[in-house]
């Protein structure tokens, strides 16, 4: 809010045992186009004063406790930002948010999608902490390279025009079992709550994708360092 303007915080519990956190303000909001790619890693409105990972953090940490974020914004009129968390209740551990052992080695990496951009913001992301990445522009393309080199992980989109990586992650298995595969996919909640893999597939990462879930990803499905 440049120009100054409201700043409101409210809270409510759901009859699902959810509690919600709105957080508005009368600023200058945010165009469609921003705001569909304003949780995606990297992109930023602010040039070279920003770093494009305010939202993506924040997103990344609600998602680790369970909980949602959403963004409504409208241009000259605002923003709402929208986080639904889980009441938490006395109980036993939940496994599913345990932390991964950390890979403490570099790891050779290929990364398969066709859209460039999601090449570009996962190579980024993957040679920042020091991986050797390989990338493919179609699954034809990332099935042939994955057949004449070794890599430690696959990061394959699902939704491909000539092979979905469904395909790929099954025929990469077939003479490389012990190469961890990752499916990247827009319906990857869907696919993680109906707790059904695809045959091949070690890890199902949802879209948008953020450095946290990737970096975690990974960690789970990478080779066991030797002692």
């Amino acid at each position: 809010m440049p120009n100054g303007g409201r700043l409101t915080i409210s809270t409510r519990l759901n009859e699902n045992k959810t509690v919600v956190l709105d957080i508005q303000d009368t600023g200058e909001g945010m165009s469609e186009d921003v705001l569909a790619r304003c949780l995606e890693p990297f992109f930023s409105t602010k040039g070279l004063d920003g770093t494009g990972m305010g939202l993506t953090v924040a997103n990344t940490v609600v998602r680790g406790y369970g909980g949602s974020l959403d963004v409504k914004s409208v241009k000259g009129k605002g923003t709402t930002v929208t986080i639904a968390l889980p009441v938490w209740e006395a109980g036993g551990d939940d496994d599913s948010y345990k932390n991964p052992v950390p890979v403490t080695r570099k790891l050779s990496i290929l990364v398969v999608d066709d859209e460039p951009w999601t090449l570009d913001v996962v190579s980024r992301m993957l040679s920042a902490e020091g991986h050797a990445v390989t990338t493919a522009e179609n699954g034809t393309a990332g099935l042939q390279k994955a057949r004449t080199g070794s890599y430690d992980v696959v990061i394959t989109d699902r939704a491909m025009p000539d092979m979905v990586g469904d395909d790929l992650a099954a025929s990469i298995k077939a003479f490389r079992p012990s190469t961890g595969v990752i499916l990247l996919t827009g319906f990857g909640d869907i696919m993680l709550a109906q707790k059904k893999l695809p045959k091949g597939v070690d890890v199902v990462l949802p879209k948008p994708l953020t450095a946290e879930d990737l970096f975690l990803a990974v960690s789970r499905v990478a080779p066991k360092d030797k002692k």
